[in-house]
């Protein structure tokens, strides 16, 4: 009898852990979200109407705008990973915060370099005519190609009355060989009949501003590429720029290797959660609430600064207040300390 009763209790106690190892998962699971309630809240936090008789119009409508590409998921109903969601925040950040002209303009400022305020463009840029050469090309025409999607992307006042001058710049070596042509794009002079100079753009002005901007980001992009997430390697290789692009905006941070690491983890495979992943979404939606990251992609700390901040550019969310706040020796230098040597 007694035996019966000590297999029902263990049956009993079987069952209750079975249950409640259920429960478990499943309360862990809810936490995660879905790649379709993912799609679901973008749409509805951009606000963009959908196909109410389509079987899947969220999906649809991510489609069209193409924040999501149709070989991206196998299933929706999978949870969403940590990369997935970045290569879609990324795609969005694209989509919400550009427009035609502004993606055409930075595709040309990328191939440009900027020397004393006016702007070279190699010939074997996009939007030098294909097939044509110095010979047979005037590169006064190059203006009529570029005007339009300058004046698309900039207001009219950027440039005033002057309007654009193009010409051809070749750059030789010692022994007299072209090595590079370039087309240099400027401001033509308000004097009507000098049409040899170019003047430069302002340094204050939109273009020379996006040019810096576009530039400075490129390069924030390659350095977390290059060294700042310690596990690059297990994201898969097409979706590594996107991972580097989100995190080098201060959008998704990652996780710390500890101090004085310069780089952190990123965690790709693993799921992420719904409230973090509408974080994301409203990060790329509110760049203000978006964390700092310096120039070479690291991480900035705002809060717990160390006395000293103020002689610093910014503080490092890897580096200790005591790193900073140390006296190294040429402090005690009487130059130093009277402010001489400054």
């Amino acid at each position: 009898m007694m035996r019966v009763k000590e297999i029902l209790i263990m049956l009993v106690v079987a069952m209750l852990l079975v249950i409640c190892g259920g429960t478990q998962k499943a309360e862990a699971a809810s936490k995660y979200i879905k790649v379709e309630d993912f799609i679901k809240y973008i749409v509805q936090e951009m606000e963009w109407e959908i196909d109410e008789e389509s079987d899947q119009p969220y999906i649809d409508m991510a489609i069209e705008k193409e924040i999501l590409k149709e070989d991206d998921f196998k299933d929706y109903s999978e949870y969403l990973t940590r990369t997935d969601c970045a290569v879609i925040a990324n795609r969005l950040d694209t989509c919400a915060l550009s427009n035609f002209y502004i993606d055409e303009v930075i595709e040309f400022l990328r191939a440009c370099n900027l020397f004393e305020g006016r702007l070279y463009y190699e010939l074997s840029g996009k939007l030098y005519p294909k097939g044509e050469t110095v010979d047979t090309y005037d590169a006064r025409k190059f203006s009529q190609v570029i005007t339009p999607i300058l004046k698309g992307a900039f207001p009219s006042d950027t440039w005033g009355e002057q309007g654009l001058r193009t010409r051809y710049e070749k750059i030789y070596d010692k022994e007299g060989n072209t090595i590079k042509t370039f087309i240099i794009i400027g401001l033509a002079a308000s004097d009507i009949e000098n049409v040899v100079e170019i003047l430069p753009f302002d340094n204050k002005s939109e273009i020379v501003k996006l040019w810096n901007n576009t530039k400075d980001n490129d390069r924030k992009v390659a350095a977390v590429l290059e060294k700042r997430i310690s596990d690059i390697n297990e994201i898969p290789k097409s979706k590594r720029e996107a991972v580097a692009s989100i995190v080098a905006k201060g959008i998704i941070k990652g996780y710390s290797n500890g101090l004085y690491i310069q780089n952190r983890e990123f965690r790709g495979s693993k799921k992420i959660t719904e409230n973090g992943a509408k974080d994301v979404i409203q990060k790329v939606l509110h760049p203000e609430k978006r964390a700092l990251i310096s120039p070479d992609g690291q991480l900035i700390r705002t809060t717990n600064l160390p006395k000293n901040a103020a002689d610093y550019t910014y503080i490092l969310e890897g580096f200790p207040n005591k790193y900073y706040e140390m006296i190294f020796r040429f402090m005690y230098l009487t130059g130093f300390k009277d402010g001489s040597d400054r």
